[in-house]
């Protein structure tokens, strides 16, 4: 029975995560979050950002 509440609760993780991504990504900010905590920006080779 444990096993199966750990395998429930990895998938409901698993979920919510993805699901927090995808919002981030599709926000204002169009990042993740860990990308916005450390300040972290995506850019070409002409330093302009992607997208």
């Amino acid at each position: 029975m444990s096993s199966a509440l750990f395998g429930l609760a990895a998938l409901l993780a698993d979920r919510c995560m993805l699901l927090m991504y995808w919002l981030m990504e599709c926000s204002v900010w169009q990042t993740s979050l860990g990308k916005k905590l450390l300040g972290l920006r995506v850019v070409n080779r002409d330093v302009q950002g992607v997208g």
